[in-house]
């Protein structure tokens, strides 16, 4: 009974270590980027594009992508300044524009937030206008019928959220936030490189969930905590 239990013991660890090691190869977060405190980030998502300024005019879209006097903008719009954070996610191959935005317009709901635009597919415009005019973001350029775009007031805070499938498959998220409170730094944890034990490194557990992380900060290190316990159980 013991050795059976022993034996499952071990083909449990066995095959948390297969899963960290083969988390090794997802993609993590641009550099300096962080999520926005009041959203969770759609799963397995990460960050590609990001940038935090001062804007001292930036233009919330509230109607769709129309021709007018020759020059295409949105149909209706609103001028604001502010702190501005965009930022932009890679949605996980198997999962849709239409899911990611649904994620993120969820907990938008839930918040009680003021809806002040929404469209969807070929009612929003030509997708090129969007990702080139409003976001500056060339990549969002993709099939018009994929995308979905929704501005909303949260709090103190503008939002405007856009998904999108390009025409290579890809699938990326706009999250926009215009604020008047600058953005809470992230600092990264300092990781020694003779660090033997995940018991060393203060506060990992927290670090296991932030910034909509799925993995510990250091993997690897983990892996090898794992290995060393491993013949214990043998």
């Amino acid at each position: 009974m013991i050795l059976m239990s022993m034996y499952r013991i071990k083909r449990v660890l066995s095959g948390l270590m297969m899963l960290v090691a083969g988390s090794a190869f997802a993609e993590s977060d641009l550099r300096g980027s962080s999520d926005y405190d009041g959203l969770k980030r759609y799963p397995l998502s990460w960050i590609v594009e990001y940038q935090s300024e001062t804007s001292p005019d930036y233009l919330l879209a509230l109607g769709k992508m129309k021709k007018k006097s020759g020059v295409i903008a949105p149909e209706a719009s609103r001028r604001l300044s502010g702190q501005l954070r965009q930022i932009t996610y890679r949605i996980p191959e198997g999962h849709s524009a239409a899911e990611a935005f649904d994620f993120i317009v969820g907990q938008l709901q839930q918040q009680k937030a003021e809806e002040l635009f929404r469209c969807k597919s070929r009612q929003c415009g030509n997708s090129h206008q969007w990702a080139n005019q409003v976001f500056g973001v060339s990549r969002l350029y993709g099939v018009d019928r994929t995308q979905s775009y929704l501005a909303a007031k949260l709090g103190g805070d503008y939002i405007a959220v856009y998904s999108v499938k390009r025409g290579n498959k890809r699938v990326y998220l706009q999250l926009d936030i215009l604020s008047d409170k600058p953005p809470v730094a992230v600092e990264e944890p300092a990781i020694s490189e003779g660090a033997e034990s995940v018991a060393e490194l203060p506060g990992w557990q927290e670090n296991f969930t932030s910034r909509g992380a799925w993995l510990p900060v250091d993997f690897w290190l983990l892996l090898r905590e794992m290995r060393r316990l491993l013949p214990l159980f043998v």
